[in-house]
This record gives C-alpha cells, sequence and structure tokens, in this order.
C-alpha cells in the first residue's frame, strides 16, 4: 500500500519520506521546482540501485525498491545544482 499524501508539502528545504520505516514502496515529498530533477537511491555501500527523472512541478515522487532487502538507504535529489537527500529504512 503506498503512502497516502494528508497534509501539506514541507516548506522547508527539505525531503519528507512517507512512511518510513516502510515495505520498500514510499513516497517522497519535496518542495515544487520549475524543471526536471533527478532522484537515486543508494545502498549502504554506496552503489547506486535507482534512478529516475522527477517531473517540473511536481511536489512527491513514488519509488519501489521492493526488489532489494531490508536495511538503510539514502536517498539523493537533484535539481541542477541544488541536492537534498535523507535516509529510508525499508523494514518488512
Amino acid at each position: 500500500m503506498w503512502a497516502g499524501i494528508t497534509s501539506p508539502p514541507p516548506k522547508e528545504k527539505g525531503i519528507k519520506v512517507l512512511s518510513n520505516p516502510n515495505d520498500g514502496r514510499f513516497t517522497l515529498w519535496f518542495p515544487v521546482h520549475d524543471k526536471t530533477g533527478w532522484v537515486e537511491v543508494f545502498d549502504v555501500t554506496g552503489k547506486l540501485i535507482l534512478k529516475e527523472p522527477v517531473a517540473p512541478w511536481s511536489q512527491y515522487k513514488q519509488l519501489n525498491i521492493t526488489h532489494k532487502g531490508d536495511g538503510i538507504y539514502f536517498v539523493k535529489m537533484m535539481w541542477g545544482v541544488e541536492e537534498m537527500s535523507c535516509k529510508v529504512i525499508v523494514q518488512r
């Protein structure tokens, strides 16, 4: 089940993870940008396991890493030179 969006997006510069911990399916919530961005997910060894574009003017992005095991993952979002990051915990 995907995490539902029930409150306004973060006003501060940052990423909110809905829900955390999760089963490998989660939603990233972030401030709106007027250009295409990228989201990357890394495992604890620093290996890139997922890279997807982020549409301009979007406020959230749903990701699925259920094919990976339980553990801690690091998410990096980029819009040009601007970067944000957060930690995601997968626990089934």
